[in-house]
């Protein structure tokens, strides 16, 4: 029954990602989900209290496949400098391809909990890697806030990813660069 219960969580966390990819998340419906998996809203609500924690289950299950896709990309590369600008080019690429996801990560109520202080969090791989690569860059520029650091990436990529996405402006890996250079410096 248990093994059951975890397949049936899965199943509501990869269709809710399914309907934020095509719809958006503030579309999100909980009966709509219930029922494109043929489920009652109560089988549902035992698995998850709320939307909110609906959220919480798929922030932590897009964070961990990004974390993923970002150690892949960056394995070979020793530079942190190096592997925070493919980290940006990644994530830019993605709101370009994917962007009501990338919304959704980066703005739902549960990820807008992260502002660089917080604890590492296991449920959020992607956010504890970033943090890693500025503790790593923390060695070679001594005088970094990392505080600060994080939030003028997470500024940057969350706003030139949105006009992006929405067609505001287009995709230039030499302002990232320039960006993140321009931060390592201050």
């Amino acid at each position: 029954m248990e093994e059951h219960a975890d397949l049936l969580e899965q199943r509501i966390i990869n269709t809710t990602i399914k309907q934020i990819r095509e719809e958006g998340y503030a579309a999100i419906s909980l009966r709509k989900i219930a029922s494109q998996i043929d489920v009652t809203t109560g089988a549902f609500y035992k698995r998850f209290d709320s939307k909110a924690a609906l959220f919480a289950a798929v922030t932590a299950s897009l964070s961990h496949s990004l974390a993923q896709q970002v150690q892949e990309l960056v394995a070979p590369i020793s530079d942190p400098t190096e592997k925070l600008l493919r980290t940006a080019e990644l994530l830019l690429d993605k709101f370009q391809r994917d962007p009501h996801t990338m919304d959704f990560l980066f703005f739902n109520p549960t990820a807008q909990k992260f502002s660089g202080d917080a604890p590492p969090d296991s449920r959020f791989p992607f956010y504890n890697y970033v943090m890693e690569i500025i503790a790593d860059l923390q060695q070679i520029h001594r005088n970094l806030d990392p505080h600060k650091l994080f939030i003028q990436i997470w500024s940057f990529i969350q706003g030139y990813g949105l006009l992006i996405a929405k067609h505001a402006t287009s995709y230039d890996p030499e302002l990232i660069e320039t960006t993140l250079n321009s931060f390592l410096k201050a």
